[in-house]
């Protein structure tokens, strides 16, 4: 079979506790290392996240590491996209972990489902320690479905780098929104771009108390019922919200 090119793109900020075991799952993908590169994009870490960048440099032989001011998550991806080489573009969140076979998995799809502006996981698995784990299946491909979730994956999701580039990569209007992904999915939604889940137990998503969907939380939910106004629509959530955002009129919570 043919294979695609990839550009994986790993941003972060003070990651230190998890950024070690995202870069191993990277780097050990069973996919040939001449079809992908990895961009990892420090964003003014003032932990040992640029030390444990360093230490992978020389490890893999297409890792390019930059580092910017702190200026947020949705520049840092830009920055990362810029660099980038390849027409197909995956982010990885730095406290996440993707399985080995996931680009093989994607390079499958593209070949034997052509057309799609985006690709995602349909199957991952909820990873809050190594014993305590959860399997978890999204729907097939529906905008309307995804209108109403409230939130998309970043990790596990291949873009095609010219739909990107279409909408302005990732906004920056707001420093970590919380919903930039989010934002992205939206934007090629409306501009009747499609996307296709791809079975398979692709990546893990990490919950911890830490995550800035949690730390966020008010900041998050204001912002996504801005964007949402942007389409005519209310800001809402189902049951595929990826950590299970419950709005409840005027009271919102994230279960624990």
């Amino acid at each position: 079979m043919l294979k695609s090119f990839f550009s994986i793109i790993v941003s972060c900020y003070n990651s230190e506790e998890y950024l070690g075991a995202c870069l191993e799952s990277v780097i050990g993908q069973d996919y040939d290392p001449a079809f992908f590169e990895i961009i990892c994009v420090d964003d003014g870490s003032t932990d040992r996240s640029p030390q444990i960048i360093e230490g992978y440099k020389n490890r893999y032989p297409h890792f390019v590491a930059t580092r910017i001011e702190n200026s947020g998550l949705e520049k840092a991806c830009n920055r990362g996209i810029r660099l980038s080489k390849y027409d197909w573009i995956m982010r990885v969140d730095a406290d996440d972990m993707i399985a080995r076979d996931l680009l093989s998995r994607m390079n499958r799809a593209l070949h034997e489902k052509p057309g799609y502006d985006f690709y995602y996981c349909k199957n991952y698995v909820e990873y809050y320690s190594d014993r305590e784990q959860s399997a978890k299946e999204l729907p097939d491909f529906d905008p309307e479905e995804i209108f109403s979730r409230g939130d998309f994956f970043a990790t596990g999701t291949v873009y095609r780098k010219s739909a990107l580039a279409e909408i302005g990569f990732f906004p920056e209007e707001i420093k970590n929104c919380g919903l930039e992904n989010y934002t992205v999915i939206l934007a090629l939604l409306s501009r009747k771009k499609r996307g296709l889940a791809v079975p398979g137990a692709s990546f893990s998503y990490r919950r911890h108390r830490t995550n800035m969907s949690t730390v966020k939380r008010d900041a998050i939910i204001e912002y996504g019922k801005t964007l949402l106004r942007r389409y005519g629509r209310h800001f809402q959530t189902n049951q595929y919200h990826p950590y299970g955002l419950k709005l409840e009129g005027n009271r919102q919570r994230i279960p624990q």
